[in-house]
C-alpha cells in the first residue's frame, strides 16, 4: 500500500497501536505514523455495562420470544423470564 502512495505523508491508526503498519517501511519513505491508544475506553466500558445489564435482565430471552413469534404486551402479566432480576 506504501508503494502504491506516493504522496502519502502520515498514517493514522484508530487503535491501540500500529500492529498492521510497516513502521520501517512507513519511516524509510518519511510517512509519519499515529496512533490514538485509548480512544475507545469509554465506548468499551458502556458496551460492556450494557451487556451485563441485559445479561441480568433476560432481555435476549425477550427478543428471542418475540422473534419466534411471541407477542409481548397482551396482558398485565408476562411469563415469568421476562422479567429479570432487581
Amino acid at each position: 500500500m506504501l508503494d502504491a502512495s506516493p504522496n502519502l505523508k502520515m498514517v493514522g491508526v484508530a487503535r491501540g497501536g500500529p500492529v498492521n503498519v510497516d513502521l520501517a517501511a512507513a519511516s524509510d519513505r518519511g510517512i509519519a505514523v499515529i496512533t490514538a491508544p485509548g480512544r475507545n475506553a469509554d465506548a468499551v466500558a458502556d458496551l460492556a455495562l450494557a451487556f451485563i445489564v441485559m445479561l441480568a435482565r433476560g432481555i435476549m430471552t425477550g427478543v428471542e420470544f418475540v422473534a419466534r413469534g411471541g407477542r409481548v404486551g397482551a396482558s398485565a402479566f408476562e411469563e415469568p423470564s421476562f422479567l429479570g432480576t432487581n
